[in-house]
């Protein structure tokens, strides 16, 4: 399962790191959604989770991603703002296209 925790520093509001497999990275998006509702948070960035050094496709961990913050913003939650955070031009590109495409 994908894990996910509340952190104390640099204004995060918690930390998942996963090895990549599709359904563990899932998991670490729900689970990181789960603590943001369970704390009353209101804002959430993710990074490129997995697409660093663990080479995990980027187009594919995408879709899950915005999958999973869809699927929470459709349901009762407080969170105001839900970033994606790209680590490169390459990134950015994937992720503008899948926001432009409903991904």
């Amino acid at each position: 399962m994908g894990s996910a925790r509340v952190t104390p520093g640099f204004d995060l509001a918690a930390a998942c790191r996963e090895t990549g497999k599709d359904d563990l990275l899932t998991s670490c998006y729900r689970e990181s959604l789960n603590l943001v509702r369970a704390n009353s948070l209101s804002n959430m960035a993710f990074p490129s989770i997995s697409c660093g050094i663990y080479h995990f496709p980027p187009e594919r961990a995408t879709l899950i991603a915005a999958r999973e913050v869809g699927n929470h913003l459709a349901g009762e939650t407080n969170v105001h703002s839900i970033t994606l955070v790209a680590f490169d031009n390459r990134m950015f590109e994937i992720l503008s296209t899948c926001i432009k495409q409903g991904g």
